[in-house]
């Protein structure tokens, strides 16, 4: 899997490090193991002996996950591939880290299974925040000339997955008092990030940080989770925190139809090099297609 801007967010997660509180208690939070059907999926994919056929094979051994990595050879994302008949083949077509993907996105569904139908916070939603955040990383990371790419964008999908889940892990760990936060940034009309910290001394991002740092992903991955509400790093972060964080944005302005917003976002997005503003707006309408799709 690619790193995204590996040598430049590698330093710039030093640097978070003296930017961001410091006294998260690991004790007093219900963080999450990495995925075990992730781990197994990794075993096979790492296995020399075992091609992306067999590995497809062992997959649709679970009807739910290969029906997902079928319909995803069979997206627009994969358009002019051949059609996907079968898993074996769906495998071919997608590749390693898009499996990965795949896996890691239901796992981390089914993990919270437990607090989805519970109505004082709407998990549903920020799942599907965090995959429209993910695939608007990843049309993001497409639209750069190949000579700027600091990474793939399946690991930009990645990074865009799970940029939220310490909301989730906050609201598990802290119930009614989360929701009490929740409730305090919407009265005051702060955004969430700013009341976790008054309220915690740190925010969802850090949360989501320290995982990362758990289940031992780069130090890129940690660097553009852990910015992903800061405003400067749209234009002056490493590639990859610049993508999170404008994604997030997009992601936002076409969950709300915000599109005067989205006109302002244009700016920042171009810095990012090689963006033009059809192709912008192009990302806009894909990513609106994507939200009226997920039904979660």
């Amino acid at each position: 899997m690619g790193v995204p801007g590996r040598d430049q967010a590698s330093l710039f997660a030093d640097r978070i490090e003296h930017m961001k509180p410091r006294n998260i208690d690991p004790s007093e939070l219900r963080l999450p193991a990495r995925p075990k059907a992730l781990l197994q999926v990794e075993e096979m994919l790492s296995n020399p002996k075992m091609s992306l056929a067999q590995v497809g094979k062992a997959i649709g051994k679970d009807p739910g996950l290969g029906l997902r990595i079928v319909s995803l050879a069979n997206s627009a994302a994969y358009a002019g591939r051949p059609i996907a008949d079968s898993v074996e083949t769906a495998a071919r077509i997608v590749g390693v880290d898009a499996i990965k993907n795949v896996v890691l996105q239901m796992a981390i569904i089914a993990m919270y299974e437990h607090i989805c139908k519970l109505k004082e916070f709407n998990l549903p939603q920020v799942w599907r925040h965090s995959i429209l955040t993910a695939s608007i990383c990843s049309q993001l990371t497409r639209a750069l000339p190949r000579d700027r790419m600091e990474g793939g964008d399946e690991s930009m999908y990645t990074c865009g997955l799970i940029h939220d889940i310490g909301k989730v892990v906050l609201y598990d760990s802290f119930r009614s008092r989360y929701v009490g936060i929740i409730k305090m940034a919407e009265a005051k009309s702060r955004p969430l990030w700013e009341v976790e910290e008054a309220e915690l001394g740190y925010n969802h991002a850090d949360v989501c940080r320290l995982m990362a740092s758990n289940w031992h992903l780069p130090d890129a991955f940690q660097a553009s989770i852990a910015a992903h509400h800061d405003d400067e790093q749209i234009v002056h972060g490493p590639q990859g925190t610049s993508i999170v964080n404008a994604a997030d944005r997009l992601a936002q302005v076409i969950e709300t139809a915000d599109w005067k917003r989205a006109s302002l976002l244009y700016a920042p997005v171009k810095h990012l090099g090689g963006i033009d503003e059809r192709a912008f707006w192009t990302i806009i309408a894909d990513g609106t297609k994507v939200l009226e799709s997920l039904e979660l």
